[in-house]
């Protein structure tokens, strides 16, 4: 289905990133063989609510995983050691697998500068916005290019 999607809107599959849970890739490791086609297509895949389930690292290091995405409940215990030292375990992890990294649910700025300390560089949660419509969005982006060009003509 997916393949047919893509041929049908043209739409570059690299552009496309499919997220699955990770409690789902877990109970359902017979679709890693699905993940490998969709990847064979170009198409992205993210593993959602990263640490809630019972992951296998085996199975993190034989998937074609482009995207760990670490769940909130992590980011909001920012303040215990433990969670600071799994989030950072995950972070380096990650990397060295050659993969990218967004902590969900970041609502401090605390949250921010760890997590950016620690090389996560894809941040999402109410620090930055609100869930959006497209309307609202387009019009944030509009208004953060302006801003943008207004401070690059204070610079020149």
């Amino acid at each position: 289905m997916v393949k047919d999607v893509l041929l049908k809107t043209q739409i570059n599959p690299a552009q496309l990133e499919l997220e699955i849970t990770e409690s789902f890739a877990m109970e359902k490791g017979s679709y890693l063989n699905v993940l490998h086609e969709l990847k064979d297509l170009g198409v992205r895949i993210a593993l959602d609510d990263f640490g809630t389930g019972y992951s296998s690292l085996s199975y993190l290091s034989g998937a074609p995983i482009d995207v760990i995405k670490i769940d909130s409940s992590f980011v909001k215990q920012l303040i215990s050691d433990n969670n600071r030292a799994i989030v950072s375990a995950i972070i380096a992890m990650a990397c060295t697998l050659g993969m990218e990294v967004t902590a969900e649910g970041v609502e401090t700025k605390t949250q921010l500068y760890f997590l950016r300390r620690t090389n996560c560089r894809y941040l999402q949660g109410y620090f930055f916005s609100k869930p959006l419509s497209l309307a609202e969005t387009q019009n944030l982006l509009l208004r953060e290019k302006e801003r943008e060009k207004e401070e690059l003509k204070r610079l020149v």
